[in-house]
């Protein structure tokens, strides 16, 4: 997932990953569905960060969970969340916790850094 949608800017994939009514809980809001992750948070995020790039640091799977910590990297190239671009590379880490059903994501929940590093910027 973090290879094929985020580094190589997949995101068709999505829907082959997720089931419809998955949920993904960030920070700020909750999506359901892969239409709106997709168009409400990975495409504008790319657009913004067009050199985005996740590592995986370490992932654990336990049955129908999964648990990763990652690392990512890219360049505020375009106005992101009310903030005109400035041109500066965004690092940050965070961990996502993935429960599964029927092999496909169910229920997602991201915590990282992102908000307090892409404010000081």
């Amino acid at each position: 997932m973090i290879e094929e949608v985020w580094n190589r800017k997949n995101l068709d994939l999505l829907s082959e990953l997720y089931q419809s009514d998955a949920k993904v809980y960030l920070s700020s809001e909750v999506l359901v569905g892969s239409e709106r992750l997709k168009n409400d948070f990975i495409r504008p995020t790319l657009t913004a960060f067009p050199d985005l790039h996740h590592e995986i640091n370490d992932i654990i799977c336990v049955g129908d969970k999964v648990a990763m910590r990652y690392t990512g990297t890219g360049t505020h190239e375009k106005d992101f969340a009310g903030k005109k671009a400035t041109g500066k590379e965004l690092e940050y880490e965070g961990v996502i916790f993935f429960n599964m059903k029927k092999n496909l994501i169910s229920e997602v929940w991201n915590h990282s850094n992102w908000a307090e590093k892409f404010d000081a910027l």
